[in-house]
């Protein structure tokens, strides 16, 4: 089998994975979708429900798949009649310390959103997210980690009554 007939056949892989990814997300929006029907309405007369979170989320994981799926299809018929290129060159290798660094930002939400509370676990994830992508202004990433992480609490824990876990900071917030 000759180089070009493997190369187009990877590619025909790869599209079909990428349409298999814009497919799951667009199935994620609509499982956030059918699960917003569960939460209940606020009696509090607030301008903004806790039932418009999910919806919003569900609405645009629907949308950002669709909308991948359809350029996916569309983008593959234009390459095989105009001859146009992909952006991303296969020949440049992954980047799996990026990738490793994400998996361990995740994985240490998972294990301390409970333990160490919501802020905490947030700070830790976004410190780690920043740093996977290149940064490594440790200061700066903790402060807007540390910003971010008590605002989106104050939010969802105070104004929507979402009920975050507080873990060790739990007499400060």
């Amino acid at each position: 089998m000759n180089r070009d007939k493997m190369g187009q056949q990877a590619a025909g892989l790869f599209r079909y994975g990428e349409l298999l990814i814009a497919l799951a997300v667009t199935a994620m929006g609509l499982v956030v979708l059918w699960h917003a029907r569960g939460v209940e309405w606020s009696l509090v007369p607030l301008s903004f429900d806790p039932l418009v979170v999910p919806i919003v989320i569900g609405l645009a994981q629907v949308s950002i798949g669709l909308w991948y799926a359809m350029e996916i299809v569309n983008f593959h018929g234009l390459e095989q009649t105009r001859g146009v290129r992909r952006d991303a060159d296969a020949e440049i290798p992954s980047e799996w310390l990026s990738l490793t660094i994400f998996g361990m930002a995740l994985l240490a939400y998972t294990l301390l959103i409970h333990r160490s509370g919501f802020v905490i676990a947030s700070v830790v994830l976004l410190v780690l997210a920043a740093f996977g992508m290149g940064s490594r202004r440790i200061v700066r990433d903790v402060t807007c980690a540390v910003v971010v992480s008590a605002g989106l609490f104050l939010v969802l824990d105070t104004w929507l009554g979402m009920h975050l876990p507080e873990g060790w900071l739990a007499g400060v917030i």
